[in-house]
């Protein structure tokens, strides 16, 4: 009777010792991959903030151009004729 006392002790001993591990590694797990998680976003977020800032550069330059041809098409042509090829129309030509 008492071996198998003891036995069962040191069963119990054993499942208590398992279930104390698992607190530790997982604490481990997060102290490892929290830092990880956070310099990844954090380049990510860089990454997402140099294209916005790129995109806008460019979007500024092709408003830029934008304007700069609507100035010759206006010297070059009537208004009426521009907002008839800016809507998709065939002006009728003129002499």
């Amino acid at each position: 009777m008492a071996d198998n006392i003891k036995v069962l002790v040191d069963e119990e001993t054993q499942a208590i010792n398992y279930r104390k591990k698992w607190p530790i590694v997982m604490l481990i797990c997060l102290m490892i991959s929290v830092p990880v998680i956070v310099y990844l976003s954090s380049k990510a977020s860089y990454s997402m903030r140099q294209s916005s800032r790129i995109f806008d550069e460019q979007a500024e330059d092709l408003n830029y151009e934008k304007r700069k041809t609507d100035g010759l098409l206006q010297q070059l042509l009537p208004v009426d004729i521009i907002a008839k090829l800016k809507s998709g129309e065939q002006p009728s030509p003129r002499l």
